[in-house]
C-alpha cells in the first residue's frame, strides 16, 4: 500500500533553532549553574526529538504525527522563553528561586500533613487585598525580579461576626507557607486561610491593604465560601518554568497545571471567578504588583480600588552599633 502523504500537514520548522542556545550571560552562582546545565540537556533532548519527528513526517506523511511534533515544538519554545527570562536575572535572584523550589521538592519527598481546610462556622465576605514586602531571600528576589515594592499578595476576607473595619474579623487567603509550618507542622506551601492578627504577628516585613469599594452588591458569602473551599489546600507552584516565564509574561492560557499555583495567580483566579475582576490576563503571568497602584493593571467590575493603607512598616535594619549593644 502506498504511504499516505498529507501536503497540508508539512511541519513548520522555522521556530526550531539549529542548535542549543549558548549559556553565555546567564547567572553564574553554583546552584543556578547546575540548574542551567540540566535545562540545557533537556533542551538538547527536545531538539533531537523534533529533528527526528520532522524527518519522519516528511518521509511518511503520517496522520497524527503533526500533533506530537507541535507538542515538541511547544516544549522547545518554552525552553527558549525560559532562557530569555533567566538571562534577565541576577545570579542571586535565580539562586533564590531555585533554592525555594528545591526546598519544596525535598519536603514533598516526605509524608506531609493533610492539606489545610476552612474552619467551620465562618461567614466570609470579600473586602480587598493585602500586599506584603518580606525580608527573606525569596521575597527580596521577587521584588527585584518584578521591579516592585511588593513580593506577595493575599485576598482580604472578613467574617460577618465582626464589623468590616475590625481587623479581629479579618482573614487572609493566599498561596504561601512559612519555614515554621514546614519544619514543625509538616505543612507544605499551599493555599491557606489564616487569621489576619496571626499573620501580622509572625510576618517579617511590611504590609499594606487595598480595600474594594463596591458600587454593586459584593459577592455573596456563599460564593466566597465556595471559592475558598475550591482552592484551599492547593500546593504552591511546583514548576520553576512557569515562574520564569511569568517574568516576561509569556505563559499562555492553560500553560500551568491545575494542581499548583502561586500567590498572585490564585488571587486572580478567585476574583475573576467571583465576577469582581475583568478576566483579561493569563493568571500565570500576574504578579503581586498588579494588585497595587504601581501598575493598576487589573480592573474591577462593579467596584473600584480604594487607597492603599500601611498596616505594618518594615522593621529598620539593625546597625553595627545596635548589634553591639544587644
Amino acid at each position: 500500500m502506498a504511504s499516505l502523504t498529507i501536503q497540508d500537514e508539512t511541519p513548520d520548522t522555522s521556530e526550531i533553532p539549529k542548535e542549543v542556545p549558548s549559556l553565555q550571560g546567564v547567572p553564574t552562582a553554583e546552584s543556578p549553574k547546575r540548574d542551567m546545565a540540566s535545562l540545557q540537556n533537556e533542551f538538547a533532548k527536545h531538539l533531537l526529538i523534533a529533528r527526528e519527528k520532522t524527518e519522519t513526517i516528511r518521509a511518511q506523511g503520517a496522520v497524527g504525527m503533526m500533533a506530537r511534533f507541535e507538542d515538541v515544538k511547544r516544549k522547545i519554545k518554552d525552553k527558549l522563553e525560559a532562557y530569555d527570562a533567566i538571562k534577565s536575572l541576577k545570579a542571586s535572584e535565580f539562586e533564590a528561586l531555585t533554592q525555594f523550589m528545591q526546598k519544596v521538592k525535598e519536603e514533598r519527598s516526605r509524608p506531609p500533613a493533610p492539606p489545610m481546610k476552612r474552619p467551620e462556622g465562618l461567614e466570609l465576605s470579600l473586602i480587598g487585598v493585602a500586599l506584603f514586602s518580606g525580608n527573606e531571600i525569596f521575597s527580596k528576589a521577587i521584588r527585584s525580579i518584578t521591579k516592585s515594592a511588593y513580593s506577595h499578595v493575599a485576598l482580604l476576607l472578613h467574617d460577618a461576626k465582626n464589623e468590616p473595619n475590625d481587623p479581629e474579623g479579618w482573614y487572609i487567603y493566599s498561596a504561601n507557607g512559612s519555614a515554621s509550618q514546614i519544619m514543625a507542622d509538616r505543612q507544605l506551601p499551599q493555599v491557606q486561610l489564616e487569621k489576619w492578627t496571626t499573620a501580622m504577628e509572625g510576618y517579617d516585613g511590611a504590609v499594606w491593604t487595598r480595600l474594594m469599594l463596591f458600587e454593586k452588591p459584593a459577592p455573596t458569602s456563599d460564593i466566597v465560601t465556595e471559592l475558598v473551599d475550591k482552592y484551599i489546600g492547593l500546593p504552591y507552584e511546583r514548576q520553576l518554568l512557569i515562574m520564569l516565564k511569568a517574568i516576561n509574561r509569556t505563559n499562555v492560557e492553560g500553560a500551568g497545571h491545575a494542581d499548583s499555583a502561586f500567590c498572585s495567580e490564585i488571587c486572580y483566579r478567585f476574583l475573576a471567578a467571583s465576577g469582581v475582576l475583568q478576566d483579561t490576563e493569563v493568571p500565570e503571568n500576574v504578579w503581586p504588583k498588579d494588585f497595587s497602584p504601581e501598575t493598576d493593571r487589573l480592573k474591577l467590575v462593579g467596584a473600584g480600588w480604594g487607597e492603599i493603607a500601611v498596616m505594618k512598616e518594615m522593621a529598620p535594619k539593625a546597625t553595627k552599633a545596635t548589634k553591639d549593644k544587644a
